[in-house]
This record gives structure tokens, C-alpha cells and sequence, in this order.
């Protein structure tokens, strides 16, 4: 019997479970599936985010060619993103369309489900550890947040970034959470959120030989840490590895924001170094990958380096 309790107990943290509150798409949702069986005149699906439910796409709205075989546009195993053509929620069933779904709405759609499988994964591993079962969760964490902050990846996000403790009041205190809840969920926000951030590096020789010398070099600079406040702000900071070579490092959760933050920041050093007569020559161009704290502690180290080597000189 107790046995018996104990897997019903496990079930409710681990059961199949939909991301958002509503128990069904709308028409003209577009979500993401997975093809389970294909037929010859159709291709029947899982729909990911909502508990696996059963949907078909019709032969005809796999794809705006001409299909000679219906095995080339859906495979078994192959994850989709559709658009929802007709529902019958009594019935339950629902149609959809594969080739009705704009590339601008497959991005959409594809970003929506990561961050919303992100958040999934947060919900079970707080669920595990504050015993209180996923559905139970679910209702009283991440789908007040859909509500509140569009996408309850933003929410816990927003938690996260703060530097104070007035964004984890703004978000989380109104949801009236215990505190077995606050605090594995806080912990697994700030694991998640930190492993999904992408570290970013540049280096530059920075020289200027006019009359402002090494000022002219530190406000140019300066003027590229200012780029990085700008919004949307990123942490940045600009180490001397060994004059005149610089190291930059960032930190974003977005690859494409992160390397271009990266680029107008090496532009704006540019920009300032040639105006006080002197000039900038970029040795290794904004890439991603690393981590922040180690690329700092190898800076730290060819700085010290080259300072011992300075010392042996004189």
C-alpha cells in the first residue's frame, strides 16, 4: 500500500503536463509537434506543449508543392511547427497545417517552446524537491506568470537579473508561495539561468602616441563600456592583458546580441582612439564561448606575466 502511495505520489511530480493553462490551442495557434505515425493521406502528431495531445495534418497541408510521396514531408520521430486550422474540443480532435506557418512564425514559435520547456524543467525539479505535485505548481507559479509577464520564462528571468531584492518581490511575492517553494525555486532559477548565459570575448591593441597618450587610451576606452549600458545592457568589462593588447568580456543570453553588442563596442573604442590621433587594431574579433570567470582569470594572469617579465627587464 505504501508502495502504491508512493508512485502515485511520484506521478504527480512527473506526469505529462501542459505548459500553459489553457488545455487546448486556439485556431490559429502555431505549436510545435512531433510525427508519431504517417499514413497515406495524412501525418498524425503529438502536441508538445500540451500534454502530448493527438492532432493530424491532412495530405494536402503538409506543403504548398506538389507531394508525390507523403513520406518526404513527414518523417516519424521529426519535430514540426504548425498552425492550428480547425478544432473541436468535444470531439477532441484537431487539424493543422504545416505549410500555412510563415518562417517569421516558425522562429516565434520555436523560441516560445525552448524558453516554455525551460520553464517545465524548473517546475519538476522544484516539484521533486518541495513535494508539492507538478499540477499544483504549475497553477500557482508558471501560469500566473504567462499571465503577468507574457512568457513565465521573462518572469523568472526578470527574478534573476535583478541585482536587488525588488524584482523578486515584484514577481514572486504576489504569487503567496510557501517558503518550500521560494527556496528550491529560487535555486533552480539561478542554476538554469546561469547556464543558459553565453560568455563573449574580443581582443584589441589600443595605441595612442599623440600628446593625451595613455588618458586618450582609457577614455576610448571608456567609450566602449559606455555602448554596453545602453539598452538592452549587457555586462561588460575591458582587462589589460598586456599594454598595448585589451581583452573584452560579456556576458548575454542572446548569441546575436552578445556578438554585436561586441562589435559596437570595438567600434566605438575605434571611434574615439582616432580621434585623439591614435588607433586600434582588433586581434581576435567578437566570438562566443567560455567562461566569463575563466577568461577573467587568464587576462589576470597574462597581465601578472607580463608585469614579472617587466620587473626581470629593469
Amino acid at each position: 500500500m505504501a508502495a502504491s502511495a508512493e508512485a502515485a505520489l511520484q506521478d504527480a511530480y512527473t506526469c505529462p503536463m501542459r505548459f500553459y493553462e489553457p488545455d487546448m490551442p486556439k485556431i490559429g495557434d502555431v505549436v510545435i509537434v512531433r510525427v508519431v505515425e504517417v499514413t497515406d493521406t495524412a501525418a498524425y502528431v503529438q502536441l508538445l506543449e500540451y500534454e502530448n495531445r493527438l492532432g493530424m495534418i491532412p495530405f494536402q497541408e503538409l506543403s504548398r508543392r506538389r507531394i508525390r510521396s507523403i513520406s518526404k514531408h513527414a518523417k516519424v520521430g521529426k519535430q514540426e511547427t504548425v498552425t492550428v486550422i480547425r478544432l473541436d474540443a468535444q470531439k477532441n480532435y484537431i487539424d493543422l497545417s504545416k505549410k500555412e506557418v510563415t518562417q517569421e512564425e516558425k522562429k516565434r514559435a520555436e523560441e516560445r517552446f525552448q524558453n516554455a520547456k525551460i520553464v517545465m524543467g524548473m517546475m519538476r525539479h522544484v516539484a521533486a524537491e518541495s513535494k508539492v505535485p507538478l499540477l499544483e505548481l504549475m497553477q500557482k507559479v508558471a501560469w500566473p506568470l504567462y499571465r503577468t509577464h507574457d512568457h513565465a520564462f521573462n518572469g523568472l528571468k526578470r527574478a534573476y537579473n535583478s541585482e536587488t531584492n525588488d524584482a523578486n518581490e515584484e514577481v514572486l511575492a504576489p504569487l503567496n508561495l510557501p517558503v518550500t517553494v521560494v527556496a528550491p525555486l529560487l535555486t533552480a532559477i539561478r542554476n538554469k539561468m546561469k547556464a543558459l548565459t553565453i560568455h563573449f570575448r574580443a581582443e584589441v591593441e589600443v595605441t595612442c602616441y599623440s600628446e593625451r597618450g595613455i588618458d586618450g587610451v582609457k577614455d576610448s576606452l571608456l567609450a566602449g563600456i559606455a555602448v554596453a549600458k545602453l539598452p538592452p545592457a549587457i555586462p561588460m568589462t575591458i582587462t589589460v592583458v598586456a599594454p598595448p593588447k585589451y581583452l573584452i568580456l560579456a556576458q548575454c543570453e542572446s548569441r546575436e546580441a552578445g556578438l554585436q553588442k561586441l562589435t559596437e563596442c570595438i567600434r566605438a573604442i575605434k571611434a574615439a582612439i582616432e580621434n585623439e590621433g591614435g588607433e586600434i587594431t582588433v586581434t581576435e574579433g567578437p566570438s562566443a564561448g567560455g567562461h566569463f570567470d575563466a577568461l577573467a582569470e587568464q587576462a589576470g594572469r597574462a597581465t601578472a606575466e607580463a608585469e614579472d617579465g617587466s620587473s626581470e627587464d629593469d
